[in-house]
């Protein structure tokens, strides 16, 4: 896991992967809590969260740990991480993290936008950002479609969940 940016350092959590099934790892990790502080971590949807672990920040205010997803996060839907560290900090919030099926795929229906440093990205209905790769073919941006793919293990372009295509498919509004 690279060391987080000066943006990511004012209260965000750095997530790797940003996906993956029920079980899976995610490593997750802050700079600039209190030093020493007990810090507590919760996995979370819309509907639900669950504080999952407490570690505890060096002397700098920075962790790093290894959590695993719980059991009841949902199949093909976002959720979050947050962290509270305590004595009136911020809470620290995560991107998007999209839970996979256990054989890893991921099914998102979106809206297509922009190309982003060479991938396209997607919107879904709740405007998270996808950015998908691979050679999809000729998209324009504003059709609504369905993909099938995997969370993308490589070097992911712009800010979205890198997803890599298998299947791309149009849905027909109306």
């Amino acid at each position: 896991m690279s060391d987080p940016t000066p943006s990511q350092q004012a209260r965000r959590l750095v997530i790797a992967p940003r996906g993956g099934s029920v079980g899976s790892e995610v490593t997750v990790g802050l700079v600039g809590a209190a030093p020493k502080a007990n810090v507590r971590i919760a996995f979370a949807n819309l509907q639900a969260y669950e504080l999952i672990h407490t570690v505890v920040a060096d002397e700098q205010g920075n962790f790093t740990t290894v959590l695993k997803v719980p059991e009841w996060a949902l199949p093909d839907q976002v959720h979050y991480l947050f962290a509270n560290p305590g004595n009136g900090q911020p809470r620290a919030f995560s991107d998007g993290y999209h839970v996979t099926a256990v054989d890893g795929t991921a099914k998102i229906d979106g809206t297509l936008g922009a190309d982003v440093d060479g991938c396209i990205e997607l919107r879904n209905a709740d405007s998270v950002v996808y950015n998908l790769m691979g050679d999809i073919g000729e998209w324009i941006p504003g059709e609504h479609v369905a993909v099938t793919g995997t969370i993308a293990t490589g070097a992911a372009c712009g800010e979205g969940v890198g997803i890599e295509v298998h299947e791309m498919t149009p849905i027909h509004d109306g």
